[in-house]
């Protein structure tokens, strides 16, 4: 499922969701910003919501979902730190804005659902969060920041100093 982030869906995926048709809940305004949590809207705010709407299709949006679902069901930090891991490493690859966009966005809705408990998958996200912020593409900068902004409130503390290269 981590694939899907960063190639996006196989041609047969693809026609088959295409054929079925959209997805309620990304047709209506904001629906793939919502579907990115925190990380969707601050890419949003900062310009690139056209780009939040065109690489977060039904098919990522799926993928976001169903990672999130394998993550919580486990209800463990020993199922959390290798699908957490998977998800920093597709921010990466050569998946591009697609892979990085929907990468924050798991990574954000992971946060909002564990609250607390995401704290100890922090410490490993921090390199790939810096490195997000500084990737030149204004939606996926914007997402890094409304992530930070996230993870700041969470943890109660500054992080700045953690993203400095």
């Amino acid at each position: 499922v981590v694939d899907v982030l960063a190639e996006g869906p196989p041609a047969a995926v693809a026609a088959a969701v295409a054929a079925e048709g959209a997805d309620a809940a990304l047709d209506v305004p904001g629906g793939a910003v919502a579907a990115l949590g925190a990380a969707g809207k601050a890419a949003a705010d900062a310009g690139g919501a056209a780009a939040v709407q065109q690489h977060c299709d039904a098919v990522g949006c799926a993928a976001v979902g169903a990672l999130l679902q394998m993550a919580t069901a486990g209800g463990s930090d020993v199922y959390w730190k290798p699908l957490h891991y998977a998800v920093l490493m597709a921010t990466r690859g050569g998946g591009g804005v697609r892979a990085k966009l929907l990468g924050l966005g798991v990574v954000s809705r992971l946060a909002e659902l564990l609250r607390e408990e995401y704290l100890m998958l922090l410490p490993e996200a921090l390199p790939f969060v810096a490195e997000l912020m500084e990737a030149g593409e204004v939606a996926v900068e914007g997402a890094a920041q409304g992530l930070v902004a996230q993870l700041e409130a969470l943890s109660g503390e500054r992080l700045e100093q953690y993203l400095k290269a």
